[in-house]
């Protein structure tokens, strides 16, 4: 996990919870969203495959079975 996106997450469920506890003219739901919506993300954060990272090396490699042409 990425402190960004973690960061990103709490922010704005931080933001969410205090428009929804506005909305709904109730400090329990103003402080209940973002803990739930914080919980949700870092589920999500901790459940998304990772992108598999191919070496470098593997990419720069030539392929030597063939002549090179000049």
């Amino acid at each position: 996990m990425k402190f960004e996106t973690l960061a990103l997450i709490v922010i704005g469920s931080i933001v969410v919870g205090v428009l929804g506890g506005i909305v709904a003219r109730n400090l329990w739901i103003g402080i209940g969203l973002p803990v739930v919506l914080i919980v949700l993300g870092i589920m999500w954060l901790a459940t998304k495959p990772s992108a598999s990272v191919v070496p470098r090396e593997e990419e720069k490699k030539e392929d030597t079975t063939q002549p090179r042409e000049e």
